[in-house]
């Protein structure tokens, strides 16, 4: 039992029975489709389809089945790949550090080096600006993480903010 012969029975039914429109849809041949449905049938001691002559005509009561347990086992195929790629993909993409020139200069360039050697996948890249520029990229979705330090102003940038309003820094 394999996962190609559940992929040819799924696509038979697909193709309304049709073994070679189902064989175009999967990029084989007929005969290979015939070949491993029927090993399936064989494998599991009843038949799937019922038959005229060589064609199939419709799915067996166990057929039917059947075909609900491989559309199971097929999702949850299509979700391991999901889950594979999501944990696959979780080490790149994009982020976006909201800083002032000061600690663009003077702080960070150690902590970037090692981040990019930790994560070369992801794509860095520095926005610099006052901290009341800094809050406003983080308010608008332009950046996700802010480093600053409180300027001259007597202005706390963060107080506009609608996470941090009411506390007191």
């Amino acid at each position: 039992m394999n996962l190609h012969q559940f992929r040819f029975v799924r696509e038979a039914v697909r193709q309304n029975y049709n073994l070679t429109e189902a064989a175009k849809a999967l990029y084989t041949s007929q005969p290979g489709v015939s070949k491993a449905i029927i090993e399936l049938e064989e494998e599991l001691g009843v038949d799937i389809f019922t038959r005229h002559g060589k064609r199939i005509r419709s799915l067996t009561e166990p057929g039917r089945r059947i075909l609900s347990s491989v559309e199971k086992i097929l999702q949850e195929v299509e979700s391991l790949k999901r889950v594979g790629m999501d944990y696959a993909a979780q080490d790149q993409g994009n982020f976006t550090i909201a800083t002032t020139h000061t600690q663009a200069r003077y702080a960070l360039p150690r902590v970037i080096s090692e981040f990019t050697k930790r994560y070369p996948k992801v794509r860095l890249s520095i926005q610099q600006g006052n901290p009341s520029q800094i809050a406003d990229m983080l308010l608008h979705d332009q950046a996700d993480i802010g480093i600053a330090t409180e300027g001259i102003t007597n202005e706390k940038p963060w107080s506009r903010c609608p996470a941090t309003s009411g506390n007191t820094w």
